[in-house]
């Protein structure tokens, strides 16, 4: 009989054990479910604003005086930027964060050369051509290849 009880407790032990350990993985499951639905709706969200945020700055940058064009589009650097340190999702690339923020430091640069600031013309010059570089297939090298580019986007983009 005593061999029977701790046959018995062993067994209860190890079922236990078993019932803990699929809870745990149970619960393991649900949250990283969980964690994978919420990193979704925000990245879904993140994109949505982006999006929002870089039709008014075009709309800005075709339609309005440069002071206000500027800080549409330094609006949507900031954004660009911060979708940039999130990563590529399933909604953006990281070859497209790059085209985008290499378009708008170009643009910038346009804008701030219209008003007299060559400093931060150039600036962002140089930010835009170091995306460019990162995007073999542009063959952008210098600031007549970008400004030609850029002007080619938004003759296609009016």
């Amino acid at each position: 009989m005593g061999d029977l009880v701790r046959m018995s407790k062993k067994s209860l032990f190890y079922c236990i054990a078993c019932l803990l350990v699929g809870v745990a993985v149970g619960c393991f499951y649900t949250q990283a479910r969980t964690g994978r639905v919420v990193a979704n709706t925000f990245a879904t969200l993140e994109f949505s604003d982006l999006g929002e945020s870089s039709e008014r700055a075009q709309n800005a940058y075709q339609h309005e005086n440069a002071p206000v064009a500027i800080y549409a589009l330094t609006e949507v650097l900031d954004k660009q930027k911060a979708a940039e340190r999130i990563g590529e999702t399933a909604f953006i690339s990281k070859q497209i964060i790059s085209i985008d923020l290499m378009l708008t430091h170009a643009r910038l640069a346009k804008l701030y050369a219209q008003v007299g600031q060559t400093n931060l013309s150039a600036q962002h010059i140089e930010e835009a051509l170091d995306y460019a570089r990162t995007d073999s297939k542009l063959a952008i090298t210098n600031k007549d290849t970008l400004m030609d580019f850029v002007a080619k986007i938004d003759k296609g983009t009016r």
